[in-house]
């Protein structure tokens, strides 16, 4: 099963797809927003720490604003084989 990961590469935060055999492929840079599986994710820096993480990105319900679920943060890696 795939997994992925998020990481500070020259100051830009950037998600990557780490594939079964350890190839990582970057498919999102900060500011950018990917969809997998149908839910759409983002990645930036946390305004309490400055760490890279990816966050779940809900847009607005009912014409309010639901906040980003964080899904990883930096180094940590989500996903793959329970």
């Amino acid at each position: 099963m795939t997994s992925y990961t998020v990481k500070n590469v020259n100051n830009v935060c950037q998600a990557f797809r780490i594939e079964n055999n350890g190839t990582q492929t970057m498919i999102c840079s900060e500011g950018d927003t990917v969809t997998v599986n149908g839910k759409t994710y983002t990645v930036r820096k946390r305004s309490t720490d400055n760490k890279c993480c990816i966050y779940q990105v809900f847009g607005q319900a009912g014409g309010q604003a639901t906040p980003d679920k964080l899904i990883a943060e930096e180094n940590q890696i989500v996903g793959g084989q329970q």
